[in-house]
């Protein structure tokens, strides 16, 4: 998620957000959340009603670099999906164009 990207962590949140490989504006939805442990979105690029994946940010304990410090591991999963997001383009156009996104 690039620079302007905006996510409702909570179910049934709104996300919008940049790809950050190609930088292509994207919408989607929060399907799960479990506190400091696991957020769950599905999203899609905006102006498609395909190309739907699921993404999972995982927070899982970690190897320390130092013996006594904890670490966190950041594990991030996209794959596809058939979750159906159910904000039109209209609407995501006009929360980019609102100020929720820049690109």
């Amino acid at each position: 998620m690039g620079p302007g990207s905006s996510i409702d962590p909570r179910p049934g949140g709104l996300l919008i957000a940049a790809d950050v490989e190609s930088g292509e504006p994207k919408i989607g939805q929060v399907l799960e959340v479990d506190p400091e442990e696991r957020l769950l979105w599905a999203w899609r690029p905006l102006g498609s009603l395909g190309d739907v994946s699921e993404v999972e940010v995982e927070l899982q304990p970690g190897s320390s670099q130092q013996d006594d410090e904890p670490s966190t591991e950041i594990v991030v999963t996209e794959r596809p999906t058939t979750v159906p997001i159910p904000w039109s383009v209209g609407s995501a156009q006009a929360c980019v164009g609102g100020g929720l996104a820049t690109w």
